[in-house]
Formats: structure tokens, sequence, C-alpha cells
């Protein structure tokens, strides 16, 4: 029952995947999240993980859909990894569907690109964490963080293959 589980969750964390993509792609996303959702439910054992990725438009190209395929492979894996963790798949939702789920979220884990910017957009004030594949993750946060909230800059941090709890998880997750 989901509105159950997102009532009894302690905190509730939106993990958003990529999948493999000639584009920004983190070297393996699936274990990189899995490894997190574990040390997030090691101290916090009642998180509620919230796995997304790519909405599809509705023109259905044929780029379109491979991109939807590759993510929903990733979040196949990662949900395999995760046994005994509570998590939802928001994948299969339509866009505004999903939008509600992300307004309870205490904080977001993502790839770069869209659904940081669903997720800042909508909820400045909601703390995030990018991952990118760029060599320059600082100055790729710095332009997300200016393409979203200008008032919080810093909320969003960036770094290529790490699976580190960043600072910004340990401040959001207390």
């Amino acid at each position: 029952n989901e509105p159950e589980l997102m009532k009894q969750s302690q905190k509730i964390v939106i993990l958003s995947f990529r999948g493999e993509s000639p584009l920004r792609t983190v070297v393996d996303e699936a274990q990189i999240f899995a490894s997190v959702a574990h040390r997030v439910t090691n101290r916090i054992p009642n998180t509620l993980f919230l796995l997304d990725g790519i909405a599809l438009p509705l023109d259905r190209s044929r780029e379109v859909l491979a991109r939807h395929a590759a993510r929903s492979k990733v979040i196949k894996k990662v949900s395999t990894l995760l046994a005994g963790i509570n998590y939802l798949d928001l994948s299969p939702l339509p866009l505004r569907d999903r939008v509600p789920y992300y307004s309870a979220a205490d904080f977001f884990l993502t790839h770069e690109g869209s659904t940081h910017h669903r997720v800042g957009w909508l909820f400045p004030h909601i703390p995030g964490y990018l991952l990118t594949g760029d060599d320059r993750p600082e100055a790729v946060s710095r332009w997300h963080t200016n393409q979203t909230d200008h008032r919080n800059p810093g909320q969003l941090s960036a770094n290529p293959k790490s699976a580190a709890l960043p600072a910004e998880a340990n401040r959001a997750l207390r």
C-alpha cells in the first residue's frame, strides 16, 4: 500500500537513474545507488526510496524508447540489489503522477539532467546531489544550481563515479 508506506517512512529519498547512455553516464550507476541506499538504510531504517528516471515524451521516438529501456534495465538491476529496502518504482507513472511523490522527498540523488530539473524547479527547498560523468563536477553543479534556484547556491553537488555519501545527504537525512 503506497500511501501507507509513505506515511510510515522516516525519510524519503529520490534515486533517479539515467540508464546506459552515451551522454553524461556514471559508471556502475546501479551499484552506486544501491550502495547509497544500503548505507542510508543502515542509519535510518525506515527510509523509503523512490526510483525514478526519464519520463517518456509523447513523441515516442526510437531514441526516447531506447533511453527508457536503458533506464528500465538499470532500475531492474538496482531493484535486485535493494533486498530488504523499502522502495517504490515511479518510472511507469506519467510525470504528472510523480510530482506528489517528489513533494514528499527529503533528499534526491539523481543523474545530471531532467529529473534534477523537475525536483529543483518545483521544490527548490529539497536538497540534492547530482551524479555526473563530466570531468568538471563543480562547474556542472553551479550550472544546474543556477538553472533552478539562485537563492540556494550549493545545495546541489556533483561528484563523478563516487558512492560516497555527500555532506548534503548527511545534513538532510538527520
